[in-house]
């Protein structure tokens, strides 16, 4: 048996004790200090593009949780991401409305969605999303080929968000409605969708009713209508839109097909 160890002050540790002690500085193990972890908040598009390369990476290394009695039932979202990832032939829709999220579940969830060939259709009202659980869906949006309509209403997604979004629908060709209605999407992030409404020509449908839309932004989206052909519906009311930027609006609608509601 080897020799009995001493802490550092010199005070003899017995054997029975010594399990609870660190191996290397022989010091309760409790008395260590550890640095928080998990990833820092992302301000910037730039930041969130990043955190969610990152999480999608830890997303696809997560081992898979063991089956079997023991393991606990899986909630909605745990069994929806299932579905995507496994790329469910029988799974066309999934409906995860008010339901309760996780930023690393929606990160597995992007990372499935990106190469799901059956899901058409997302809908994730009322589920506390943020800028960077919106850029997690914006990746998978600029490969995925399948989805129609996407629903991301009443949330916290704000100019960030819209904007990841609106730079993967420039190059996305099959998405046909997105609402986003009641989240906090200002002027900038109606500047983004501008920008993509010029380089678009699949979008049907754009909802962005209820948000912090000002003056600026309606008069860039305005804008797009000189150069976009394709899209037919625009709900934007309940912003900050004063009425001559209201007019601008209307004067925009050069189009029969074209509804504009500001």
């Amino acid at each position: 048996e080897s020799a009995p160890r001493s802490m550092a002050c010199g005070r003899f540790v017995p054997q029975q004790f010594r399990a609870r002690l660190c191996q290397t500085c022989f010091q309760p193990e409790a008395a260590h200090v550890l640095a928080p972890e998990g990833p820092q908040p992302a301000d910037s598009a730039q930041g969130i593009t990043e955190q969610v390369a990152t999480e999608s990476a830890d997303a696809v290394d997560q081992p898979a949780q063991a089956s079997g009695p023991a393991s606990k039932q899986k909630s909605k979202m745990e069994s929806a991401v299932d579905k995507i990832v496994k790329n469910d032939r029988f799974t066309f829709e999934i409906m995860l409305d008010r339901d309760i999220v996780t930023r690393e579940l929606v990160a597995e969830l992007g990372v499935g969605l990106a190469l799901n060939t059956y899901l058409t259709k997302l809908s994730m009202r009322e589920c506390r999303l943020t800028d960077v659980d919106a850029g997690a869906v914006a990746v998978a949006l600029k490969t995925n080929n399948t989805i129609v309509q996407l629903h991301l209403e009443l949330n916290f997604i704000g100019d960030t968000g819209a904007a990841l979004l609106a730079q993967s629908l420039a190059v996305n060709t099959t998405l046909l409605v997105l609402w986003l209605g009641q989240n906090v999407v200002a002027d900038e992030g109606a500047d983004a969708f501008s920008t993509m409404l010029t380089q678009n020509s699949t979008l049907l449908e754009l909802n962005l009713e209820s948000n912090k839309i000002g003056d600026q932004g309606a008069i860039s989206l305005a804008a797009a209508f000189a150069t976009n052909t394709t899209l037919k519906k625009l709900l934007l009311t309940r912003n900050k839109i004063a009425d001559p930027s209201r007019k601008v609006l209307r004067l925009a609608v050069t189009r029969p097909d074209l509804l504009i509601l500001a």
